[in-house]
């Protein structure tokens, strides 16, 4: 059907957009708010098929029910002759597959990823799965911010049921009945390959398909026959990553587990798995310019090099003057420009408490006599600028081998009573305790817990560690309410978003934006986006009067500003806007 044939009441359609086998989505205004929108048309061969048009319908109540920054808004939704359609939020900035040919770096993948794990946390915690998780179904705003869509064959939970035992049938149409398969094959988990039961860690499972897409710009299982892809999802070991996209290899090795019990369980998981991550991605490489050499005399060895309280040379004597010169030369390279800053918390009651935990007493050392030879010096050196690079990068105590931890217990290994590993110890803790309490502050009590039990394991006599196990502890009891909190602000601002669109600004009373606004308050009386939402609805109001005034309606233009004095009495812009109505009146 051509754009000139298509009629829609209501919508002025203005070009096609995209289409696939259901349906065909348009640029159009709605007519009467003037907006433009993403007007979605069911096909007409497929009218006549009452399962597709279930289907559709099912889309439009999904979306309706979900309020949420990360998931396309639906505006309107009805028949119009022939016709079913949509319409949506328009989004202008193309879908992730367009991204993925582009070319994506790892800070991107990672903001994208959060993004989509907060949409499906939100949809499976108010029991839905989308089933169709892929680049085509993540559209972008023109500023970039990441939107989930086609809830097209997304499933309803039954509202007595946990969302672990959803049911998989919605309705009775041969699309969705037992045994069947739903989903685009290259996406689609294993349990949905083999038509069994699915809940959301089907969508967390096509989301490590997309994070492999993302960083390969291909899938990792791929056959001209669909049958043959389900299979490789369901038998073939999971894709290894490229060298230079290791750093994601964990984290896809469990999102793509074969059994649901292995992946994260819900998207909040996985976004505390990312924000881990991120402090590792985001991480400076040396430049170039960094690695600069210089020929040290021979006998002389950087202080740094040299074990606590030893002063003598490392290296003497002309017959090993080129080792000196070859060991100097490592060190410059892998110290850093200048002193560093001592790290805070770093207390000597807490290097003592390091000290106890990983067995270095030196007067056990004393006692044997032992002191670390001069080419354990010069591993020293090495090991004690590797560890302080990790800590800067946030690789604290993982991945295997190369984090801080690791280069410290190595240091032990030469040298039990080395006293700066001791002190780089106290601050991988120091820095551990500072994530926990950041963990808390902003709700991921479960990344706290962990952050404090790491400490425990290798710092238990750290002076501040009982302080930030009561507070997690703390937190822990309050979680899940302030969980169910979240989740419900989540939904309110999604809500004032949309009626704030809609011009519904303080009515109708209990569905208009101020009212949403009024109610996150209500659960978060600080909360920035509610307040700064309250704002613009009193702005609006004043933009509003402003324009009356011009028109000469100064009855209007009073009663919108009493309405943006309700709504915030203190607005910055009241007092300007109550002279120029006073103005306007006087010269009438």
């Amino acid at each position: 059907m051509g754009e000139q044939e298509l009629q829609v009441e209501g919508y002025k359609i203005e070009r096609e957009l995209g289409k696939g086998g259901m349906a065909t989505v348009y640029l159009a205004v709605q007519e009467n708010f003037r907006r433009e929108v993403a007007l979605k048309v069911m096909a007409p061969n497929l009218v006549a098929d009452a399962s597709f048009g279930d289907r559709f319908l099912r889309e439009a109540r999904i979306v309706a029910n979900l309020a949420h920054p990360n998931i396309v808004s639906v505006y309107d939704v009805g028949s119009s002759g022939d016709n079913y359609f949509l319409a949506m939020e328009l989004h202008t900035g193309g879908d992730l597959s367009r991204r993925i040919a582009g070319g994506l770096s790892h800070v991107e993948i990672i903001g994208i990823l959060r993004q989509i794990a907060s949409a499906l946390a939100y949809a499976h915690s108010n029991g839905y799965v989308h089933r169709d998780i892929k680049p085509g179904n993540v559209l972008f705003s023109h500023h970039g911010h990441v939107v989930l869509t086609d809830f097209g064959i997304a499933k309803a939970a039954d509202s007595s049921t946990e969302l672990t035992k959803v049911k998989r049938v919605v309705g009775d149409s041969e699309m969705t009945k037992e045994g069947s398969i739903v989903g685009t094959p290259s996406y689609m988990s294993p349990e949905q390959a083999r038509g069994q039961r699915v809940d959301g860690r089907a969508d967390i499972y096509s989301l490590g398909i997309m994070l492999y897409e993302m960083l390969t710009k291909a899938v990792p299982y791929h056959s001209p026959d669909p049958f043959a892809v389900a299979i490789m999802h369901i038998n073939e070991p999971l894709p290894q990553l490229p060298e230079e996209h290791a750093v994601f290899q964990p984290l896809l090795d469990r999102l793509l587990a074969k059994e649901p019990e292995e992946r994260f369980q819900t998207g909040n998981e996985l976004i505390e798995a990312l924000d881990e991550l991120a402090g590792r991605v985001q991480a400076p490489k040396p430049t170039p310019e960094e690695l600069r050499t210089i020929v040290v005399a021979p006998g002389e060895v950087p202080d740094a090099a040299r074990k606590p309280g030893d002063r003598r040379n490392l290296l003497v004597g002309g017959g090993v003057a080129g080792l000196a010169v070859f060991a100097g030369m490592l060190f410059y390279l892998l110290s850093p420009a200048g002193e560093s800053e001592p790290a805070p918390g770093s207390a000597d009651a807490a290097t003592e408490s390091v000290a106890e935990t990983t067995g270095s007493a030196e007067s056990e050392q004393e006692t044997t006599g032992s002191t670390p030879s001069d080419a354990d010096e010069v591993r020293i050196a090495m090991l004690l600028r590797d560890a302080e690079r990790a800590i800067e990068a946030n690789r604290l105590s993982s991945p295997p081998g190369d984090n801080a931890l690791a280069k410290y217990r190595e240091i032990f290994e030469l040298d039990p009573g080395n006293k700066a590993a001791r002190e780089g110890q106290v601050r991988v803790a120091d820095r551990y305790l500072e994530l926990a309490k950041n963990a808390v502050r902003e709700r991921r009590v479960r990344s706290a817990r962990r952050y404090v039990d790491k400490v425990q394991e290798f710092a238990p006599g750290h002076p501040e560690l009982a302080g930030a196990r009561q507070l997690v502890a703390n937190a822990e009891r309050s979680g899940a309410s302030a969980q169910k909190n979240e989740l419900r602000i989540m939904g309110l601002l999604g809500q004032a978003r949309i009626a704030f669109d809609d011009d519904r600004l303080t009515t109708p009373k209990g569905s208009s934006a101020w009212d949403k606004y009024k109610a996150v308050l209500a659960i978060d009386p600080n909360h920035p986006q509610a307040l700064e939402g309250i704002q613009r609805v009193a702005t609006r109001y004043l933009q509003l009067a402003k324009g009356e005034l011009a028109k000469g309606n100064h009855g209007k233009a009073s009663d919108y500003l009493a309405k943006a004095e309700m709504v915030s009495p203190t607005h910055p812009g009241l007092p300007e806007a109550r002279a120029s109505a006073a103005r306007a009146q006087a010269g009438s």
